[in-house]
């Protein structure tokens, strides 16, 4: 009766490590993938405040605030009608998509 007993809980223990082994590899395979994720989300979201940055300086009539490291040019004509229109409809469409 004690050899049984012995025998029944020493498969139990057997089978309880086998469930953990397998229950720690999901765990560490679940951490990775949500490491990886974090790690996806804040690339992206970097890159998505680069491109508000960049949207947001985008000047088009060309009296945006010059720097040191702009280039002095004699005579600046513009941009044409046709693309500030382009462009002012593409911030009318986009910019309330990025910044809302």
């Amino acid at each position: 009766m004690f050899q049984t007993e012995w025998d029944a809980l020493a498969l139990e223990t057997f089978q309880l490590r086998k469930q953990l082994l397998e229950t720690r590899q999901e765990l560490s395979t679940a951490l990775y993938q949500h490491d990886a994720a974090c790690r996806v989300i804040l690339r992206l979201q970097k890159e998505r405040d680069e491109a508000r940055e960049a949207l947001s300086k985008v000047s088009i009539d060309g009296a945006g605030a010059s720097t040191a490291e702009d280039m002095d040019v004699d005579s600046h004509t513009g941009l044409p009608t046709s693309i500030k229109d382009k462009i002012n409809s593409f911030k009318e469409e986009y910019v309330p998509f990025f910044f809302g």
